[in-house]
């Protein structure tokens, strides 16, 4: 959750500096613009490595579960089978019942 905030935090100031880059254009000096234009550009590359970042935890957390489940499944092949026999047989009922 605190790497969603911290996202959230990030987007929030990009955007910010975005539009401040955009809204005082014309009554900015060209060193003002510059140094205004790097600052959103460190942002986008902070926001970018953040999102990058947030990807690989991603997959990471999936890998595991798809491995526990795996191992899961590898343990318990009967209690899996009769998991898939009972939630199959509550579809059928479900759509025998339209």
């Amino acid at each position: 959750m605190e790497h969603m905030d911290n996202a959230r935090s990030e987007i929030g100031e990009f955007v910010d500096e975005v539009l401040e880059l955009l809204s005082g254009a014309r009554d900015r000096g060209q060193e003002d613009l510059a140094e205004l234009r790097e600052r959103v550009k460190g942002s986008a590359h902070r926001l970018k490595q953040g999102a990058l970042k947030g990807q690989a935890e991603l997959r990471e957390a999936a890998e595991s579960a798809a491995a526990k489940a795996d191992d899961y499944a590898h343990e318990n092949p009967w209690q899996l089978a009769a998991i898939a026999a009972a939630v199959g047989i509550a579809l059928g009922v479900m759509i025998s019942r339209r």
